[in-house]
């Protein structure tokens, strides 16, 4: 639900008001949700193999989670610029951010069913 909302959301905004290094942040942030979504199925495969992999794997699932943070950290700093300087209006910014939320609220969902597998291969294999 909340990746339909979040693409629903940057739908709104008009692609030529925003900068190019906005839209490169955002395709980045996008293509880093997609690892994090990546290593979660690798992670829920490596619990049926090894709890001591699976381990490793929720490490992975963390980090990439972490890039998503720091680039929702960034794309937040370039929307506020954009805002300052009246290259966008305030009702994009806010879709901006909300899409952007979303999009980070998802990778945090993913880490924490990680943390979930973390506790099944502390507990059953480790």
């Amino acid at each position: 639900g909340a990746i339909l909302e979040s693409n629903e959301r940057i739908l709104r905004v008009k692609p030529k008001i925003l900068s190019q290094k906005l839209k490169d942040e955002l395709l980045n942030m996008n293509r880093h949700l997609v690892r994090v979504a990546e290593k979660f199925i690798d992670n829920i495969s490596a619990l049926k193999i090894s709890p001591v992999y699976a381990l490793k794997v929720s490490d992975l699932v963390e980090k990439e989670e972490t890039k998503v943070d720091a680039i929702r950290n960034k794309i937040m700093h370039l929307i506020r610029q954009q805002l300052e300087f009246d290259e966008i209006d305030l009702l994009s910014a806010i879709d901006l951010r909300d899409s952007v939320d979303l999009m980070e609220l998802v990778a945090d969902d993913l880490e924490d069913a990680s943390d979930i597998i973390r506790i099944i291969s502390y507990k059953h294999g480790v």
